[in-house]
């Protein structure tokens, strides 16, 4: 990840950002009723913080990438 963040592409991006927050969190379980809300002003989150892995299953890896892609 460190060196996906170092490229230049994505370092451009990144650039002049600031991290409001960091933590785990546990995977959801109970299906779209159970994710959180996915967009808060100035951001959304994407991917497994959004809750669309599961890794006990290997399930969700292609939805968790593709809204990483957004």
């Amino acid at each position: 990840f460190q060196r996906w963040k170092t490229h230049p592409a994505i370092r451009e991006t990144l650039e002049g950002g600031k991290r409001i927050s960091y933590g785990a969190r546990a995977v959801n379980k109970g299906g779209l009723n159970s994710l959180p809300k996915l967009t808060f002003p100035g951001g959304m989150m994407v991917g497994c913080e959004a809750g669309f892995l599961n890794p006990a299953k290997i399930k969700g890896n292609h939805t968790a990438m593709k809204t990483g892609m957004l």
